[in-house]
């Protein structure tokens, strides 16, 4: 079976500018499956440089970190993952 990677994001935001007590969550899906790992480190990267208006924690990547993802690692995130995150999730291609 041949492996696969996506890469997933999560933030937590107010529906109204004016109250905090209504919050969503939207997780928005990447439709891309990444096959190559140097395209994958190539958008980690991209991510990486946005610059955000919150405090965010960046892991460092190369191509032995995506090598040795078990199922989920982490790119950047808040520093209790409550509110914001990036992530890649390793897959199996079905073909």
């Amino acid at each position: 079976m041949k492996i696969g990677y996506t890469i997933r994001f999560v933030k937590e935001y107010s529906t109204s500018p004016v109250s905090n007590s209504l919050i969503d969550s939207i997780i928005r899906w990447d439709n891309t499956i990444y096959l190559n790992e140097k395209e994958l480190l190539n958008q980690i990267n991209g991510i990486l440089n946005i610059n955000y208006d919150i405090e965010l924690i960046r892991e460092k990547w190369d191509i032995n970190r995506i090598k040795n993802i078990e199922r989920v690692d982490y790119i950047l995130y808040d520093k209790d993952f409550s509110k914001f995150a990036y992530w890649v999730e390793k897959c199996n291609i079905i073909t």
